[in-house]
């Protein structure tokens, strides 16, 4: 698993009766993905993107991908023009760097999967199915039976 540690961004704030996503914060991500023996799924958004807005509005906010990344995955969402900085396998880097040179992202919003070295991201705005598709091909693909 991906060591990722030492990051003030904090989960993102819903008002309680708004069903959404329970996004770990950084700095104890890797941690909880390991004792719960789950990959990451990163959401890698910008301030300014509105299809970031609107996944968040509609795809992040469906019960049916709550509940599946809640069942299947540690979910965290890094801002790709932060420059807070955080420690990713063992070497420390801000989070616009983690995004462009790690994950190699350059459109948002975009989903990161990380799990054992392994990392795949889909680009761009995902409708709710399309993005449990995705997932549960990971999954698929890192569980072989």
């Amino acid at each position: 698993m991906s060591s990722i540690a030492r990051n003030t961004n904090s989960a993102t704030a819903y008002p309680q009766h708004v069903p959404h996503i329970q996004w770990a914060a950084l700095d104890n991500a890797a941690a909880i993905a390991d004792r719960q023996g789950k990959p990451l799924m990163i959401e890698v958004y910008t301030n300014w993107c509105g299809w970031c807005k609107k996944m968040e509005e509609t795809t992040f906010s469906n019960p049916a991908v709550i509940r599946y990344v809640g069942e299947n995955f540690v979910a965290l969402r890094i801002d790709a023009e932060s420059d807070k900085k955080v420690l990713f396998e063992g070497r420390e880097m801000t989070c616009r760097e983690l995004a462009n040179s790690v994950l190699k992202i350059s459109n948002y919003p975009s989903v990161a999967y990380i799990e054992r070295g392994r990392i795949s991201v889909i680009p761009g705005y995902q409708k709710p199915a399309e993005l449990q598709t995705f997932l549960a091909g990971f999954l698929a693909s890192s569980n072989p039976r």
